[in-house]
C-alpha cells in the first residue's frame, strides 16, 4: 500500500510544510518529514495538498496543476564554463561561471545598445556561485530573463523567477539561479484529491552522491506546484533535506 505525503499549503515556512497523516486529509496534522530514500529504489507514494484545517486544498489533484519533486545536491554548484543571459531581444556576452555581480550587471546594462534589458538598466547582487538578484534601476516591467547554461560544468540548469513585477510605479526584481541538474525528478498521475508520485533513484548522479558521501548523502528536495500549460509558472510549496542511502544495487558506470 502506497504511503501518503501531505503538504500544508497554508504553512508560510516551506521548510516545515510536510504534515503528518495516516491516510485521510482530515487526520493530517503536525509536522512530518520527507522519507529516506536509497539508490536503486523506485519510491512511490500518494501526495496531497491540505489546508490548516486539514481539508484538501482545491488544487490537490485538480486539472491544470501538477506537483514536481526534485532532489538536488546543492553542494554541486557550477565549477567551470560560461553562461549567457537574454531578455528575448538581445543576449549578453559569455559570462564566467563564477562571474561577479559587477560582471553580470555590466553585461546586462550593455544590452540593447547600452540601455539594459528591455531598455531599463539594472543593479545586480550576487548571493553565491550562480545566484543573482537583478533589480531595475527605474520603474517598469522587464521581460523574463533567460539563461543559457549549456556550457556550464558540471551539467547544470538555470531558472529565473520574478520576485516583484515591474509596472509604471514599481521596479522589476528577478532572481537567477544556476545549479547542477537534479539527481532525481518525479513523475506523477492524478488520483482522487491528489497524485500518485514516483521517484526513480536509480541514476548515476544518485550513485555518485552516495558513493562520495561514504554510503549516504544528505540532499535537498523541493516540491513545486507547476502550471500544466506553462512550466515556467511554478510555486514552491515545500523544501527541506532528505537522506539518500546506498542500497544493495550493484554499481554501474557513472557518466
Amino acid at each position: 500500500m502506497a504511503k501518503d505525503l501531505f503538504i500544508n499549503t497554508d504553512q508560510p515556512d516551506r521548510s516545515v510544510a510536510i504534515a503528518l497523516g495516516n491516510g485521510s486529509a482530515g487526520e493530517a496534522q503536525g509536522q512530518g518529514s520527507f522519507p529516506k530514500l536509497a539508490y536503486g529504489d523506485k519510491f512511490s507514494f500518494n501526495l496531497y495538498y491540505i489546508k490548516n484545517d486539514a481539508t484538501y486544498d482545491a488544487r490537490s489533484g485538480a486539472a491544470g496543476t501538477d506537483p514536481e519533486i526534485r532532489i538536488f545536491d546543492t553542494s554541486r554548484v557550477p565549477t567551470g564554463g560560461t553562461f549567457t543571459i537574454t531578455d528575448g531581444t538581445d543576449t549578453t556576452s559569455a559570462l564566467d561561471y563564477d562571474a561577479s555581480a559587477t560582471d553580470v550587471q555590466t553585461a546586462l546594462n550593455a544590452l540593447n545598445t547600452n540601455t539594459g534589458p528591455d531598455g531599463i538598466t539594472v543593479t545586480v547582487i550576487k548571493y553565491g556561485t550562480g545566484q543573482y538578484q537583478i533589480t531595475g534601476d527605474s520603474a517598469g516591467a522587464i521581460s523574463a530573463l533567460t539563461v543559457d547554461a549549456s556550457a556550464i560544468t558540471p551539467q547544470s540548469s538555470a531558472q529565473s523567477y520574478e520576485i516583484t513585477a515591474g509596472d509604471s510605479s514599481t521596479a522589476e526584481v528577478q532572481v537567477i539561479s544556476i545549479l547542477s541538474d537534479a539527481l532525481v525528478t518525479s513523475s506523477q498521475n492524478s488520483i482522487t484529491n491528489g497524485w500518485s508520485v514516483t521517484l526513480d533513484c536509480a541514476t548515476s548522479r544518485v550513485l555518485r552522491a552516495v558513493s562520495e558521501g561514504g554510503g549516504s548523502a544528505t540532499l535537498d528536495f523541493r516540491i513545486e506546484d507547476v502550471n500544466s500549460g506553462d512550466a515556467t509558472i511554478r510555486e514552491t510549496i515545500a523544501t527541506g533535506t532528505v537522506t539518500m542511502l546506498q542500497a544493495s544495487k550493484q554499481p554501474t558506470a557513472i557518466s
